[in-house]
């Protein structure tokens, strides 16, 4: 009669060598994916800090009187026109250049976002100056990107959604030129921009309001002792933060004079 093989299974000892080697490898691969995540956040920050500096120097040469707060006049249908666009939704407040009190609240203010425009549903406002605080969005300083060199010539964005294309440059060396929108389509989720063949190779970068990180700028006037007030004075602090949605924000200060 031929002998069966006899069959043995694994001992008590050999069991816990293999969960032990097992716990080994997820323990390293664990700690590995939290040193990525940690490193890929530093960055993450460290290229905000990078592009707040860089809105910082910029704001630092634009009008004082197109930065928040600004006077406006509103006009006897109830409108008026902010001096910039992409405006923050219900960050609009109107006061009383003379006594610094509020005039109207978000509530009482609609405003083309996109224009700038606003429509102040108090009617008593009508033909009065007021001053105007408000919050606008900066469009990021761009994400650069070697297409490829055959179809489907696509991007893919870092900071997506985009809200808004700014606009998309051609990069040769240190030269940019503006690429005309017809060569140029982002995708409907916003996460995507498909371009003309023709750009196949080339180096684009594409300045857009990003959806996952905002950059938002907003202001205040100050008095004689730095101190912010709702009166139109001599003295503005400019703040610009970015946004990322969980309440680590980073901000940055800027004070002008006129």
């Amino acid at each position: 009669m031929e002998k069966r093989p006899i069959l043995r299974g694994f001992t008590l000892i050999e069991v816990m060598i293999f969960i032990a080697i097992i716990a080994i490898i997820f323990a390293g691969t664990f700690q590995s994916l939290i040193a990525y995540r940690w490193i890929a956040k530093e960055n993450m920050h460290s290229e905000a800090l990078r592009q707040m500096l860089t809105w910082k120097k910029l704001a630092a040469d634009l009008p004082m009187e197109s930065l928040s707060p600004c006077i406006v006049t509103i006009s006897a249908d109830g409108k008026a026109k902010l001096p910039q666009k992409n405006i923050v939704e219900n960050s609009i407040t109107l006061y009383d250049p003379a006594s610094g009190a509020v005039l109207a609240d978000s509530s009482s203010v609609r405003v083309d976002s996109g224009s700038g425009e606003i429509k102040v549903t108090n009617g008593k406002l009508s033909g009065k100056k007021a001053v105007a605080k408000f919050s606008f969005l900066l469009p990021t300083t761009g994400e650069t990107a070697v297409l490829p060199a055959s179809e489907p010539c696509r991007m893919s964005l870092i900071n997506a959604p985009a809200s808004k294309i700014e606009k998309v440059e051609l990069v040769e060396g240190s030269k940019f030129e503006e690429i005309p929108p017809y060569k140029y389509k982002a995708e409907p989720d916003g996460r995507t921009i498909g371009f003309d063949k023709s750009l196949a190779g080339k180096t684009v970068r594409v300045i857009y309001y990003g959806g996952l990180v905002k950059t938002v700028c907003t202001g205040d006037f100050l008095d004689s002792d730095l101190n912010i007030t709702g009166k139109p004075t001599g003295k503005k602090i400019v703040r610009i933060m970015e946004s990322y949605n969980t309440g680590n924000d980073m901000e940055t200060g800027l004070m002008r004079v006129k």
